[in-house]
């Protein structure tokens, strides 16, 4: 019997998504364990029901995509990527230290913006 890997994904999805609903559901129930318990079971279901119908769509489907957009890419389109991307990388690691020193909700955002923005032109 051979066992995808869409499938063993979906097992993890599952579990995890359904773990993390449970909890939430436990914190909804309040101080009342019986009703937190019941608020842990039915969310915690419909979360592992939820990751096992969701996990592929941010899984195995967006990979396969980019594997089939990067098939069609030619070598030379590759590497001018890649080398834009390490020169992006070079300079937004340049700009990340001037970039966290802005007042306080800019330094926390504006380095990581700063990154996405160098690799996006860069590319």
């Amino acid at each position: 019997m051979k066992v995808s890997v869409e499938f063993i994904l979906r097992i993890i999805g599952m579990i995890f998504i359904g773990i993390i609903a449970g909890f939430w559901g436990y914190s909804l129930g309040g101080d009342n364990f019986s009703e937190s318990i019941r608020f842990m079971a039915v969310i915690g279901l419909l979360g592992g029901l939820a990751g096992l119908v969701l996990t592929p769509y941010v899984t195995t489907r967006p990979a396969h995509a980019v594997r089939a957009r990067l098939g069609r890419l030619s070598a030379e389109m590759l590497f001018a990527g890649l080398f834009g991307m390490i020169v992006g990388l070079l300079a937004a690691a340049l700009l990340a230290f001037p970039l966290s020193l802005l007042p306080k909700p800019f330094s926390q955002i504006m380095p990581l913006a700063g990154v996405i923005a160098c690799v996006w032109l860069g590319i």
